[in-house]
């Protein structure tokens, strides 16, 4: 075997411990992936434990990072949560998580410029603390931080073991259930706005409480499997579009919405 290989033998059996979570199965090409890149790096490295460290600096006390992302630090007037208005999803596929995070409070920042998350895992408090930086590529402000957050928070409650799959998971699309029990607690998910859906739909707003929506089937007025945080339902279906900084609002009609539309809220 030559030292390529050992290498990248030694670094996949740092990875993983040869178990595979269902939840990590679509991650499996992409970690293949990023590892034979980590690999190189590492092989070509004059300080090839520094090179290491860093790739992995995520995996600390304070936090997950991306791996090997630039990073900027947030501004003071950063660290004052999602908002309708300062909600601008990135370059990773985090809508799910921003449309969740909008007006999700529970968070303190820290005098070591860290920020610390009170998440939960089914019933049970998870604190999760990250430092105040966001990936450049990531979602604007305070959105990058929630999304390492996350990250943090998916390998901390066991659902992935690395960093490096952390990440991955939490940027190639998540599931609106975990992501309102993460933020909120147990969730509710209906199919279609039938009456009595609209019914429960309209109080959990009433209410202040998050919903989101999705759909399989895109039109003109919604895209494909894509999360949108519901802000009224009347003669149409008012939501926000975690793409689009600023007030703006997309008001769709309620026969573009499909029967097999989701709708999960707090349970």
């Amino acid at each position: 075997m030559n030292q390529f290989n050992r290498t990248y033998r030694t670094l996949k059996l740092f990875l993983a411990d040869g178990r595979v979570t269902q939840r990590e199965r679509r991650s499996l090409k992409i970690r293949d992936w990023r590892l034979h890149q980590m690999t190189v790096a590492v092989f070509n490295s004059q300080t090839p434990q520094q090179t290491l460290d860093a790739i992995f600096r995520g995996k600390n006390p304070t936090g997950t990072d991306a791996p090997t992302l630039s990073m900027n630090h947030l501004q003071p007037d950063e660290l004052t949560g999602l908002t309708y208005i300062n909600t601008h999803q990135g370059t990773y596929n985090t809508c799910t998580i921003l449309a969740a995070g909008i007006g999700f409070s529970k968070y303190w920042t820290n005098p070591n410029r860290t920020t610390t998350f009170h998440f939960s895992n089914s019933g049970i408090s998870e604190i999760i603390t990250v430092t105040n930086h966001r990936p450049l590529t990531g979602s604007a402000g305070f959105g990058g931080l929630l999304e390492r957050a996350y990250a943090a928070y998916l390998q901390r409650t066991g659902r992935v073991r690395d960093s490096l799959t952390a990440w991955e998971e939490a940027t190639e699309g998540n599931y609106m259930d975990e992501a309102i029990e993460a933020f909120y607690g147990p969730s509710v998910t209906v199919n279609g706005l039938t009456p009595t859906n609209s019914v429960q739909i309209r109080q959990q707003l009433d209410l202040g409480k998050p919903v989101l929506f999705a759909q399989y089937e895109g039109n003109d007025f919604v895209s494909p499997v894509h999360a949108y945080r519901v802000v009224g339902l009347g003669s149409s279906l008012l939501v926000k579009d975690p793409r689009v900084a600023g007030a703006g609002f997309l008001d769709v009609p309620l026969d573009r919405i499909s029967p097999t539309a989701f709708f999960t809220f707090e349970g």
